[in-house]
């Protein structure tokens, strides 16, 4: 589903939009063929798509100098089935907008969507800075959650065992 917004220090409010504009957010989840084609027609390569969606493709940063964009690809933790798995999310920076596109719906998203963090998609560097600090914070959720669970068994493994008499 492709979602397009705008928010500027002129228009402090989140404005959801029918179609691009300088300055705006285009936020893709859970992509269908018809995104995957009108992001081709946002000069977005059709290769750099395919890996963009692949699940197991591996992180990185690239700039592709024909079409003047950046590609960067982060994995993002999620917890599926009682399982920690980590989905790519890739941010696309172009001179007219920024382009998040993931696979799954990566809950962070929704503290920008209720404007609970205070960002602008006309400053695509700091909504890029902020974007990866909220990755950032997902991971830390997970790591105290593993941390947690790892000293508890640790505590179970080191009491002395009583006699069952």
């Amino acid at each position: 589903m492709i979602e397009i917004f705008k928010k500027s220090v002129g228009r402090p409010k989140l404005v959801k939009l029918k179609k691009p504009e300088r300055g705006c957010w285009i936020h893709v989840t859970e992509p269908i063929e018809g995104d995957i084609k009108a992001l081709e027609e946002m000069g977005i390569d059709k290769d750099i798509l395919q890996d963009a969606l692949d699940p197991n493709e591996f992180p990185r940063l690239e700039y592709d100098d024909r079409e003047r964009f950046l590609f960067i690809l982060v994995r993002v933790p999620h917890e599926e089935d009682g399982h920690i798995k980590t989905y790519p999310l890739s941010v696309f920076i172009k001179n007219d907008f920024i382009i998040t596109l993931s696979l799954k719906r990566h809950v962070f998203f929704n503290k920008f969507l209720s404007e609970s963090v205070e960002f602008f998609t006309t400053q695509r560097t700091r909504f890029l800075i902020q974007i990866f600090s909220e990755v950032s914070r997902v991971y830390e959720i997970y790591l105290k959650r593993i941390s947690k669970t790892i000293k508890l068994s640790l505590i179970h493994i080191s009491e002395p065992t009583r006699p069952l008499y």
